[in-house]
Formats: structure tokens, C-alpha cells, sequence
């Protein structure tokens, strides 16, 4: 009979290179977040016996390359989640909590694409993160308009908009959640191994 549990029960998360001081034996190693040096961290990893899964930010990220234009030759601040002030929601400096859309969703699958061919072995999507005092700019009023087919109300107007925003929000994510495992699967299909296994890891 086959077993019920994954192969891996336990497992780190580390967005550094391989060093022994934190080597914890564990079943897997979460290498964290996308860079040139990915394929060299998993390498690394996988030397010393460990199974390498890849964890990537949903919400935010060091995704100043998409943020600031690097990317594709636009900003993307529009895409930033935003007070009632109008001030960005931020995890760090240039590093803005995202309301998710098609430019976003295709970012981050150009990312997932360089984490399978460094040879990673599992995805985590992780904190799938909208902040109940978010719901403003204009990332969310075109998503809301294209959601509702009417004009964006602010959220704190009455109990409607509060609860239009907050199922919105719960969209987004869900949706991209979706694009983003959906593609993992078809591009790694055909993989020995494959498809890649594609997890959410929650609050």
C-alpha cells in the first residue's frame, strides 16, 4: 500500500547559499526567491544530499526589476497595494505588497521557468497576501471595474463595497494562484519526475 505521507517531512527554508552552520538535516531545502545565483544555491543544496524545492513571494517580493521598469520597460508602482491615502502598502524599501494582475502573473512565470531549469524540485507560492486596510489605487479600481462591470467604490463607503473589495481581493489571488500552478504543471509535464508538485504556503 502506498504511503500517505510526501516524501519530504521536513524542511528549511534558506535564501542562502549552502553553509554548514545551518545545515539542519533536514528532508528538503526551500531555496528562497529567484536570482542569478539560483542555479549555484541549488546546486549546492543538492550536494549535499538534500531534495531543493523553490519558495517564491506572492505578495511581495525583491521585485524591483518589475516595480521599477527593468523588466519591461514600465513601471509597475499602479500595481502596488495602496491605503486609503493613497500610500503604498511596503514590506521594505522599492518592495510594495502587489495587487495582482496580467503583467504581474506573466512576471512571475517568467520566474518560475528559471527556478525549473536550475533543476528545483517542488514550487511554494507563498503569503497570498491582500491587508484588509488595502483595497485603493489604480491596479484595484481597474481590476474591480473589470470584475464588476461598474464604476470602483471605496471600500470603507458601507458594508457592500467593504465586502465587493474583500471578495476581490480573495479573487485576484485565488486566480493567480491558479495561472501560476496551472503553468507549472504544463512546463514540467514532460519532465522525468514531472509534473513539479506546486504548493501554497499560507499564514
Amino acid at each position: 500500500m502506498a504511503s500517505l505521507w510526501p516524501l519530504d517531512r521536513t524542511l528549511i527554508q534558506e535564501g542562502d547559499p549552502y553553509d554548514p552552520r545551518y545545515d539542519l538535516r533536514t528532508d528538503a531545502v526551500m531555496v528562497y526567491g529567484v536570482d542569478p545565483a539560483l542555479p549555484e544555491r541549488v546546486a549546492a543544496w543538492r550536494a549535499r544530499g538534500y531534495r531543493t524545492h523553490l519558495m517564491i513571494g506572492l505578495a511581495w517580493g525583491t521585485y524591483q526589476d518589475y516595480v521599477l521598469g527593468k523588466w519591461d520597460g514600465r513601471d509597475h508602482w499602479d500595481d502596488a497595494q495602496r491605503n486609503a491615502d493613497g500610500t503604498p502598502k511596503l514590506h521594505g524599501r522599492d518592495i510594495p505588497y502587489i495587487t495582482p494582475s496580467e503583467s504581474y502573473a506573466a512576471y512571475l512565470e517568467t520566474l518560475l521557468r528559471q527556478a525549473i531549469a536550475a533543476g528545483v524540485e517542488a514550487i511554494y507560492l507563498e503569503e497570498p497576501e491582500f491587508w484588509a486596510a488595502t483595497g485603493y489605487g489604480a491596479g484595484f479600481e481597474r481590476a474591480w471595474e473589470a470584475r464588476y462591470g461598474r464604476p470602483y467604490r471605496d471600500p470603507a463607503a458601507d458594508p457592500e463595497a467593504f465586502s465587493l473589495a474583500a471578495e476581490l481581493k480573495r479573487a485576484l489571488y485565488r486566480e493567480l494562484i491558479e495561472r501560476l500552478c496551472t503553468a507549472v504543471y504544463r512546463i514540467t509535464a514532460a519532465l522525468p519526475g514531472g509534473p513539479l508538485p506546486c504548493y501554497v504556503a499560507t499564514h
